[in-house]
């Protein structure tokens, strides 16, 4: 927790600025770095959290290169420089397509607190995803958190705040029909219970009663 608050630290102080420096690759490194540490916080992310901060340091390490070139210093070499962008480019590319296919997955099955996770990460296209996203939260309204992307969107959007609320609404009567009907069952089977346990008894004062009318047999004619 610690090293990631510190981590946390470094891309607030060092990622406020991009240098200029292969610009056109560097931005999308650089601007989704403070997103992908925050990856750590994921627990299905838990088995990259190594990967991810080595990736998160060099993309630090990467930015202070970037800006010491601009500087004219001759010690840094801008070739070194474009390979390492190009590596880290394509680390953040990987990165990227996994959460996307997450995303899918998360739906898939149906794993609500997963999809959250990955809808308010800062690395899906909300907008663009819209829909999709909207459709899953109203379909299990129930178990998806409505903080961050999907609160926005019904903050924004009246239809979808009718639609949720009317989600909601059947969904609370679905929940107490299930309660009416297992009280039903309940009823049902301690009736049930009740009128086995009732003959059960009904059947054994018979017996009794054939026995000590046997007995009495006996003892009278013997």
């Amino acid at each position: 927790m610690k090293t990631f608050v510190i981590l946390s630290f470094l891309t607030i102080s060092l990622f406020a600025l991009n240098p200029k420096v292969y610009s056109s690759l560097g931005d999308v490194i650089y601007d989704d770095v403070d997103e992908i540490a925050s990856l750590q916080e994921i627990q299905e992310y838990e088995p990259y959290t190594k990967a991810i901060k080595k990736y998160v340091l060099e993309v630090s390490e990467t930015k202070k290169h970037g800006f010491s070139i601009e500087d004219g210093d001759k010690n840094v070499s801008a070739k070194k420089h474009l390979a390492k962008l190009r590596s880290l480019f394509k680390q953040h590319e990987t990165l990227i397509k996994s959460v996307h296919n997450n995303f899918y997955k998360s739906m898939q099955n149906n794993d609500s607190s997963f999809f959250s996770s990955i809808i308010n990460s800062g690395l899906i296209d909300v907008k663009k995803n819209k829909k999709i996203i909207m459709k899953y939260y109203l379909s299990h309204i129930d178990d998806v958190g409505t903080a961050g992307v999907v609160q926005k969107f019904l903050d924004k959007d009246a239809k979808l705040r009718e639609q949720a609320k009317k989600k909601r609404m059947a969904w609370y009567k679905h929940q107490i029909a299930l309660e009416h009907k297992k009280i039903q069952r309940l009823r049902k089977a301690d009736k049930e219970k009740k009128a086995e346990i009732e003959n059960k008894l009904e059947i054994e004062l018979t017996n009794k009663k054939k026995s000590i009318l046997q007995n009495q047999h006996k003892e009278l004619f013997n």
